[in-house]
C-alpha cells in the first residue's frame, strides 16, 4: 500500500485512534453526517484491514496499525475473518503465502496455549517461596 494521500492520511489517524479529541470529534460530525463520506470512511477501513491481511502496509503504517489493533477487539475480530477468507480464496486457488507471525503474536499465543501451566508454575513458585521463609524463620 503507497503512503496515503491528506485524506487518507486523516482517515487513517482517526481509524488507528491517533486524533486528539476535538479532532476527532470534527471527523465524526464531518463524516457520520454525510452517507457518501461514511462510505468512504468504511471502505478505507476495509482497504486498510486487506491490506495488512496481504501483508501490504509499509513496515511504519504496519507498526501504527498493530499497535492500534492490540487492544480493539472488534478490529480484530474483523481482522481474523478477514485472515479466514484470504485462506479460503489462497486455497481454492492453489495460493501459499508464507507466515508472518510476529513475535508478540508468538509470545500472546504461547500465553493463551499454556496459560493454566504457567499458573501452576507461578502458584507452586509462591509456596515454594513461602516455604523458604517459613524455614528461615525457625
Amino acid at each position: 500500500m503507497s503512503e496515503e494521500n491528506g485524506t487518507n492520511e486523516e482517515l487513517t489517524r482517526y481509524l488507528l485512534g491517533e486524533m486528539a479529541d476535538e479532532e476527532q470529534t470534527q471527523l465524526e460530525s464531518h463524516y457520520f453526517a454525510d452517507a457518501q463520506k461514511f462510505a468512504e470512511l468504511c471502505a478505507w477501513r476495509d482497504s486498510l484491514i486487506d491490506h495488512f491481511v496481504s501483508d501490504e502496509l509499509s513496515p511504519t503504517l504496519r507498526q501504527r496499525f498493530e499497535a492500534a489493533i492490540e487492544n480493539a477487539w472488534a478490529m480484530n475480530e474483523r481482522i481474523r475473518f478477514v485472515e479466514t477468507l484470504q485462506e479460503a480464496i489462497d486455497a481454492r486457488h492453489g495460493i501459499t503465502r508464507p507466515s508472518r507471525v510476529g513475535v508478540w503474536q508468538s509470545f500472546r499465543a504461547f500465553l493463551a496455549r499454556n496459560r493454566f501451566n504457567i499458573l501452576a508454575a507461578a502458584i507452586v513458585t509462591l509456596l515454594a517461596i513461602l516455604a523458604l521463609l517459613i524455614v528461615s524463620r525457625l
